[in-house]
């Protein structure tokens, strides 16, 4: 039996026999010549290099001020990280203040006692 991948045409469903190709080289359909897969010339490399440029790209984009608001002369700028720290802090500021808030108004879980003592479970009875 033969390993090879079948692969449907997206134009007309023939299925077709999957094929290794040379650096560049494209796969078309028999019946209708449409383009069923393709191998980019240098795609390893071609990964590589846009994988690095995104590292770097990242690095540059986190160090490097976002925001910057200038007020009477006094200028504050923030980073990504450092805006992501504030939300961060004020939403456990507003979930403190909530539960807080739900404590102060009598929220919380108190003991209560919902079985009856044993001795008074069926008393009388029998």
């Amino acid at each position: 039996m033969n390993a090879a991948r079948l692969i449907a045409c997206h134009e007309c469903d023939l299925l077709q026999r999957e094929t290794a190709l040379a650096s560049g080289g494209t796969a078309r359909c028999r019946r209708c010549g449409a383009t069923l897969y393709r191998r980019p010339p240098a795609s390893v490399d071609r990964s590589l290099a846009l994988t690095l440029a995104a590292m770097v790209l990242f690095v540059v984009a986190n160090t490097f001020p976002i925001v910057g608001l200038s007020v009477n002369g006094t200028l504050v700028e923030t980073t990504l990280f450092g805006d992501l720290d504030q939300l961060a802090q004020v939403r456990l500021a507003r979930f403190q203040a909530l539960v807080n808030l739900y404590k102060a108004l009598g929220g919380g879980w108190t003991k209560t006692d919902t079985q009856a003592p044993p001795s008074t479970i069926f008393h009388g009875v029998l």
